[in-house]
């Protein structure tokens, strides 16, 4: 029965289909010439076309079904209006009729097939193609530069507020999209950095990084890349730091437990020095990157230094623990004739960086570490969307960028998250509904009871006294 009732609807609709497929096949048949990307473009127009038909009407009969019965009536809604709704899909925009209805009671408005397909109100755009121009925002280009790529007009302000949208919903849920690891490693590594990003007023800030993995594997290209990666990103200014390692801390714990051993690798930064305190079973490793930069300072200009296995001989000394070596070089550099004060003082204070960090090296020499990858990382992950070219931020606007920006490279499929959120929407609001019905329900009841219970009190009061009485307890 309802197959027929579906086909009765959609024959149109497949006429049209049959006669575009036609038309198409005659006109490819007439030009031997035609280009196979264009016979591609025509093909996804007609099949872009059968797809808002038939979603129109499929709509549209949903509503028929919805109102036909005289459930609403019973509930207490009034039939006002119908009334178009155009949404922009994956398959070009669709426009479709339904029933607006009233509360009798309360004068609210309900629209049924807004309420059961989750149609949100004041949006043109489909969750789909909402959740997809933001990844795209956030992975490939700027907002602008999105919505000129766009085959329907949309500004670069809605883009960006697509990712705010997202970043509202998964803020307070970043946990749940962790699942614990069932052969849990013994060690794992975090290693830490950041982004120098223009924020409004023309103010400098760290844009942090911090990511979590099981270690460094080799791809088929031969390249390292890292073991079940999970990235973690946002400004976290001042003491909002301790929310980041908070949030890196939940992590670990989630998926790892509590007796897992943790490899810390950063430049020994203030805000870095934070996660000692959030971080289980931790050793503390100098990021090599900026150890290397810190004794290539201090050896720059120094000649009759012998470099060994191409590595700078400060920094071998320093790996080794070999201070009293590391010394004699920092001395050595310093002596030199041509050295100006401030030459001087740079290397004191890359010196002073080294000798205060050179417990935190012993790592790479015990081979407990094998090594970081902060800076490529903050290159990837962050610079290349935020900082490669004059950029100005917001701290709304870059908090929610990253947000979504990290939770794709973690993998998360962040429509399948926002449509089970729906459906969960859905369920509330059907409960809220019935709720209401009930009240209304209880309400009229007690109405009912009340009028009854008053004209048998007029009936009986002048008769028997004590059965009015009785009647008045009950």
């Amino acid at each position: 029965m309802t197959n027929s009732i579906i086909h009765q609807y959609l024959e149109p609709v497949i006429e049209k289909l049959v006669e575009n497929m036609e038309n198409l096949y005659l006109q490819t048949f007439s030009n031997q010439d035609i280009e196979i990307s264009k016979f591609f473009h025509s093909i996804n127009e007609i099949t872009n076309e059968l797809a808002r038909d038939a979603t129109t009407v499929l709509l549209e009969r949903k509503d028929y079904d919805l109102c036909k019965n005289g459930q609403l009536q019973r509930e207490g809604y009034t039939l006002k209006d119908y009334r178009s709704r155009t949404l922009t899909t994956t398959y070009g925009a669709v426009t479709f009729m339904r029933s607006y209805w009233l509360d009798s009671e309360t004068k609210e408005s309900f629209i049924p097939l807004d309420t059961l397909f989750l149609i949100p109100k004041r949006k043109r755009f489909d969750v789909g193609i909402r959740s997809d121009l933001a990844q795209k925002a956030t992975m490939l280009g700027s907002y602008n530069k999105v919505a000129q790529e766009c085959d329907f007009g949309i500004s670069p302000t809605s883009i960006r507020n697509f990712v705010l949208e997202i970043h509202d919903e998964l803020e307070s849920r970043e946990i749940d999209f962790v699942e614990k690891t069932e052969n849990c490693p013994k060690t794992i590594y975090v290693e830490a950095d950041e982004d120098h990003i223009k924020v409004r007023g023309g103010k400098s800030k760290f844009l942090k990084l911090v990511y979590v993995h099981e270690g460094y594997e080799e791809d088929s290209s031969g390249r390292r890349k890292l073991r079940n990666p999970w990235f973690i990103a946002g400004l976290y200014p001042g003491r909002a730091n301790e929310r980041l390692w908070q949030k890196v801390s939940n992590y670990i714990t989630t998926r790892y437990g509590n007796d897992v051993t943790v490899i810390y690798s950063s430049d020994g930064g203030r805000w870095l020095q934070a996660g000692l305190d959030w971080l289980p079973n931790c050793t503390q490793v100098l990021d090599l990157f900026h150890a290397a930069q810190a004794c290539s300072k201090i050896t720059k200009g120094v000649d009759n230094l012998e470099w060994t296995e191409d590595k700078n001989p400060a920094l071998l000394c320093a790996l080794h623990g070999d201070l009293t070596g590391f010394q004699a070089i920092v001395d050595q550099s310093l002596s030199r004739e041509d050295i100006s004060d401030k030459q001087k003082k740079m290397i004191k204070e890359q010196a002073l960086y080294i000798e205060e960090h050179l417990e935190n090296l012993k790592p790479y020499d015990l081979g407990v570490t094998p090594g970081d990858s902060t800076e490529g990382h903050v290159s990837h992950c962050l610079s290349a969307r935020c900082s490669s070219r004059p950029m100005t931020w917001s701290q709304k606007g870059i908090d929610a960028l990253i947000m979504v920006r990290m939770m794709c490279y973690n993998g998360v499929d962040i429509l399948d998250f926002r449509r089970k959120e729906l459906v969960n929407t859905r369920k509330k609001l059907r409960n809220d509904r019935l709720i209401k019905l009930d009240r209304r329900k209880l309400k009229k009841y007690k109405s009912q009871n009340t009028k009854y219970h008053e004209a048998l009190q007029v009936k009986v009061s002048t008769d028997n006294p004590r059965l009015q009485t009785l009647i008045h307890n009950i």
